[in-house]
């Protein structure tokens, strides 16, 4: 519930499950207690009466960011479930019918060194997407998977040295 229901303001979260697997849960939580505060049960429920409105501008953001990305010459591949050239994208596009998820991965020919100095030096007066301002540029988070150099392999086959990253749009009304 942290990203989406919240906005990023808060964490919170539900266990769910059968009794036999509830059981050990509900001892730990009688011995130790529970206890989620008034003022992160009104941001979950404000978070809750705009979520559809949030999410559905997200989802959009990141397809947009996605093609983008796909388009651009330095990246090699770029891996979101609602584009055309990812492994799963008939099925994301059966059962994703509302949008798509806020993060997406791309893989560019790159050393981690070299893909973090250019991340630490960036900023982006220009974007005007949501989340954006002329003094920090984006709020979007970079990660790379591993810390590590990997191998992606190109629509030929052939591998190609380089960084994965994870963008993550965090979209706040």
């Amino acid at each position: 519930m942290t990203k989406y229901v919240s906005a990023g303001m808060c964490i919170g979260g539900a266990v769910l499950g059968p009794n036999g697997l509830m059981a050990p849960i509900l001892s730990w939580i009688k011995a130790f207690g529970i206890f989620v505060g008034q003022d992160h049960c009104q941001l979950f429920a404000e978070g809750l009466q705009s979520l559809h409105a949030r999410m559905e501008a997200t989802s959009k953001s990141a397809v947009a960011l996605a093609e983008c990305l796909e388009a651009h010459p330095a990246v090699n591949r770029v891996m979101y479930p609602l584009l055309p050239s990812h492994p799963t994208f008939s099925i994301a596009k059966r059962y994703l019918t509302k949008g798509g998820p806020g993060c997406l991965w791309f893989h560019v020919s790159a050393k981690k060194q070299h893909v973090m100095k250019t991340i630490t030096a960036w900023t982006s007066p220009e974007c005007k997407s949501p989340g954006c301002d002329s003094v920090t540029g984006c709020e979007g988070e970079l990660y790379d998977q591993t810390g590590e150099q990997t191998w992606t392999r190109t629509s030929s086959g052939t591998a190609k040295h380089g960084t994965w990253l994870r963008l993550a749009d965090p979209w706040r009304d």
